[in-house]
């Protein structure tokens, strides 16, 4: 008896017609091994810059006690949230939650309390966001002043909001960042470049304005607008391009030989019935007259089924509209604290060369990023051809109690 069982399912797997349905799902082009390397260095890298939860974590704190919540820190990575305040409920928001995480890997613990994994869609950090907005949303509309500890002359910083939709709607929307300087240059600032600036002290911040007052704005956004225009939208779109005609060159495909499968068959069910008739069976012309009837209307859903695929094949891009101005100035030498920053340039320095001479020491080959570089200060690569990336921090508290501390 088993071995007539084993005999039936082995043979009720048809393995020619998994492997080409498996063939069918993969993509055709085939990468070679440097350009496959290449490209798990720029997503590795893209990991990196992406916002990391412990930024999430900062604001979701501060934001959530600023609208009159409570929120305590619990095991790593983990928050304890006992009181969600009326301005930040909304419908699926409980009054308190026993743990939540922006960190995927600390959902759960053994022996804790299963937590919330705060992602965009999640009823809480979206009422927070919804709530935040409404308090402080014309802040982002003013502007702000930030500064840069490595900046010799000072910049604008824009957040421009471009969409790429199709006929339905829209399909991607990205913020891109364009830095100006004071004579019109203009750069490409990266995915964040806001998190390796600091708040202006209010005597930077006056300073600032001041200058800020004597810029020809309408000049420089004109230059900023233009290059989003020519460069950073025109990359998104050719991106989301590649992406939507590759999946539907796919999915055309797919249709296609299905429908076309389809419709054979019923043709010749029709055309068999056909000769049935003729040879007198009953009821032959019947089902031969239903079997074409089907293969018309097969037809036709191929047709309506590939001029829909092949209009989500065009998309456009929308005009980029101006959503956040950073005026961005290096630090002033006269400003009290600058004993203080001075030192802490130091440690800073102190640190990075302390990894640099530690990832050395292990065998892996670790290059410093130039100053600003958004996501993390060291690249180092390992022996296994892997990337791993560290970020120095350091936090200056009381005299005596300065610390540095690294991630990857």
């Amino acid at each position: 008896m088993r071995a007539r069982l084993f005999r039936k399912v082995e043979g009720a797997v048809d393995r020619k017609r998994l492997l080409a349905l498996l063939e069918g799902a993969l993509a055709k082009e085939v990468l070679d091994p440097r350009r496959l390397s290449d490209l798990r260095e720029e997503m590795e890298r893209a990991e990196a810059r992406r916002l990391q939860p412990h930024y999430l974590t900062s604001f979701f704190r501060e934001a959530l006690e600023r609208l009159g919540g409570s929120v305590h820190p619990r095991e790593a990575g983990r928050m304890e949230v006992t009181f969600v305040p009326p301005r930040a409920r909304g419908p699926g928001v409980l009054r308190q939650y026993t743990r939540v995480t922006f960190h995927k890997d600390r959902v759960s613990l053994p022996g804790k309390p299963q937590a919330d994994f705060l992602v965009p869609g999640h009823p809480l950090l979206d009422a927070v966001l919804k709530a935040t907005l409404e308090a402080w949303g014309e802040y982002l509309e003013r502007g702000t002043v930030l500064v840069d500890e490595e900046a010799t002359e000072p910049r604008l910083v824009l957040a421009l909001e471009h969409g790429v939709e199709d006929a339905r709607g829209p399909v991607s929307r990205r913020l891109l960042y364009v830095g100006v300087s004071l004579e019109g240059e203009v750069r490409p600032e990266g995915p964040a470049p806001y998190l390796d600036l600091r708040p202006a002290t209010e005597e930077e911040r006056r300073l600032g304005l001041e200058l800020a007052g004597r810029l020809d704005l309408p000049r420089l956004l004109e230059k900023a607008e233009v290059y989003a225009v020519e460069r950073l939208s025109r990359e998104h779109l050719e991106e989301v391009r590649r992406l939507r005609e590759a999946e539907v060159d796919r999915t055309l495909k797919a249709v296609r030989e299905r429908l076309l499968s389809e419709i054979l068959y019923w043709d010749s069910r029709s055309a068999e019935e056909k000769r049935r008739a003729e040879a007198g069976k009953a009821a032959a012309k019947a089902r031969a007259e239903a079997a074409r009837r089907r293969a018309e209307e097969l037809r036709e859903r191929l047709r309506r089924r590939e001029e829909e695929l092949l209009r989500a094949k065009h998309i456009r891009s929308l005009p980029p509209r101006l959503s956040q101005i950073i005026w961005v100035i290096p630090p002033l030498a006269e400003s009290p604290l600058a004993p203080e920053e001075e030192a802490r340039r130091k440690l800073e320095r102190l640190a990075v060369e302390a990894v640099l001479r530690l990832e050395r020491r292990w065998g892996h080959e670790p290059r410093e990023m130039p100053p600003g570089w958004p996501g993390y200060d060291v690249e180092s690569r390992l022996p296994d051809g892997s990337l791993r990336f560290l970020d120095s921090k350091l936090a200056l508290m009381h005299p005596g109690d300065s610390y540095a501390r690294g991630t990857t």
